[in-house]
């Protein structure tokens, strides 16, 4: 594992529904989501545990965030930790939504 962040890239997946954070273009760790009726429903955040303690995982969900909100979608913080990071930023706070029965209802696999 390099000792600097100088490898590690945060790259928008879309056709996987996710962001990741890369070392050297291969993933670290990820947000996933799903999009409906101009929401993003973030429901599952990780990085692998060798590279904790670097602020990677809030780096990559400030992206994911900042990402979702230039591309005129509401952020909806399902996940646990997309949900606490929301409650220590209030500026991003203030243009996201609390989670709703339709965007649990979105997260339901379709069958």
């Amino acid at each position: 594992m390099p000792e600097n962040n100088d490898t590690i890239t945060i790259v928008a997946k879309p056709e996987r529904r996710r962001f990741e954070v890369q070392d050297n273009a291969e993933p670290i760790g990820k947000t996933q989501y799903v999009d409906h009726d101009g929401r993003r429903v973030f429901f599952h955040t990780d990085v692998d545990e060798a590279y904790a303690g670097r602020g990677l995982a809030s780096d990559l969900v400030r992206t994911a965030l900042d990402t979702t909100l230039a591309e005129g979608l509401v952020p909806v913080g399902v996940c646990p930790y997309v949900h606490a990071w929301l409650e220590r930023h209030p500026d991003v706070k203030a243009k996201a939504s609390e989670p709703t029965d339709p965007d649990f209802a979105a997260l339901r696999p379709r069958g």
